[in-house]
């Protein structure tokens, strides 16, 4: 029944970090037993920091068996903080998968949080690739904070900086501070170069309040 379900859930994911790894095995076994695949994710997740090296496979196993692609993407993406980082560059690979580009997107920011340096470029890659400007846009914001300065061009970054501008005015404001030190880097290092920055915001605002 749906309270037997509900009541499974919250079980599994008040004890996550008490079960003992000789009966992780059969909390995965719940996990994978739960019908709702929001459910499932929410429970996997909350046991993959104390799943032992021994039942990861298990536990991936579980991942692997939900049919969502959004939904797989961040299963995975939950194991492999605590796994293997070919786990992550394969929830990026599910990710890449989503037909629905707002989804994706979701996806790709929910995966961003964790990505590893090695695979930033791919995760780059996927969010350049959709062709929705304002989707775009949510996508590279996401990854802005894990972007290094020093490895990307300044034809790359202007990209980046033309993208962010199709968001809403609240959402790039809230990204400005996060380009800072690409700005400054990209000047040589003036950091003058935010005062122009802001003058040309405030220019903006006085046009269009």
């Amino acid at each position: 029944s749906i309270v037997d379900v509900c009541s499974v859930v919250c079980v599994l994911f008040r004890l996550a970090p008490y079960v003992p790894d000789g009966l992780m095995c059969e909390a995965l076994r719940m996990a994978r037993s739960i019908q709702a695949e929001s459910d499932r994710v929410s429970v996997l997740c909350g046991l993959a920091p104390y799943v032992p090296e021994g039942l990861m496979s298990e536990a991936l196993e579980v991942a692997r068996s939900i049919q969502d692609e959004y939904s797989r993407a961040k299963a995975l993406s939950g194991l492999a903080r605590y796994g293997p980082d070919e786990l992550m560059s394969e929830a990026l690979g599910v990710a890449r998968s989503i037909q629905d580009e707002s989804r994706r997107v979701s996806a790709l920011r929910e995966l961003a949080q964790h990505v590893p340096d090695e695979l930033i470029s791919e995760a780059l890659g996927l969010a350049r690739s959709i062709q929705n400007n304002s989707v775009r846009a949510k996508a590279l914001s996401g990854l802005v904070p894990k972007l290094k300065k020093t490895e990307i061009d300044i034809t790359l970054w202007k990209e980046i900086f033309h993208t962010l501008a199709y968001q809403d005015r609240k959402s790039f404001l809230a990204d400005a501070p996060k380009l800072a030190p690409a700005m400054i880097s990209l000047s040589g290092g003036d950091k003058t170069v935010l005062n122009l920055v802001v003058e040309a915001i405030r220019d903006v605002c006085r046009q269009w309040p």
